[in-house]
């Protein structure tokens, strides 16, 4: 019975994911390793493979299948940590060298390797610290005190001046009495 369970585990495995029976294993760890291999499954399905690692080592500390480690290593690759994928792919090929996805491990090793040899390191670069800038009103300009004295006289002048034409003005014109060209009455004839 544990076996037609296997099997059919492995038959609903995608590509992506595998798993195959332990030489020996409790009937709860077995259970619980699938669990574990179903949620990490489902997580992978769905793009979470941080969780998904998570789930497929959680099983593979219960039943420590070879094809649990070839999981994570695809999952590592599918979050394009290829440093760590490379040696878990590795890892497996150490596990079981002739499994059923051996062939598979090492087409991603051969990838891997070449995709980490043309890699590129990319320089880090530092931003600029930040640069503190006070910003202040600039001083309003200062007035000299010649201006000052300049306004002040140009000021006085302009208002005496205005004073002398007036009284010039006013004292040249004849004076009248305050009746002289008041008109209160209407001009009798004969008075």
């Amino acid at each position: 019975m544990r076996r037609a369970l296997l099997c059919c585990l492995l038959w609903c495995a995608t590509p992506n994911t595998v798993v195959a029976a332990p030489p020996t294993a409790s009937p709860e760890n077995m259970q619980a390793a699938k669990s574990r291999f179903r949620q990490g499954k489902a997580f992978h399905d769905l793009g979470a493979y941080d969780q998904a690692i998570a789930e497929f080592e959680a099983a593979f500390a219960l039943v420590p299948l070879p094809e649990l480690v070839f999981n994570i290593a695809r999952a590592q690759q599918k979050k394009n940590e290829i440093d760590k994928a490379l040696e878990t792919y590795r890892r497996y090929l150490e596990l079981d060298p002739e499994g059923r996805v051996a062939d598979e491990a090492r087409r991603q090793v051969a990838v891997l390797t070449l995709a980490q040899s043309q890699a590129k390191p990319v320089p880090k670069v530092e931003p600029p610290p930040p640069q503190i800038v006070f910003v202040t009103k600039p001083a309003p300009p200062q007035k000299s005190h010649r201006t000052a004295i300049a306004v002040g006289v140009t000021i006085g002048v302009v208002a005496v001046a205005g004073i002398a034409l007036g009284l010039g003005f006013g004292l040249s014109q004849p004076t009248k009495g305050a009746f002289d060209s008041a008109v209160m009455f209407p001009p009798v004839k004969g008075m």
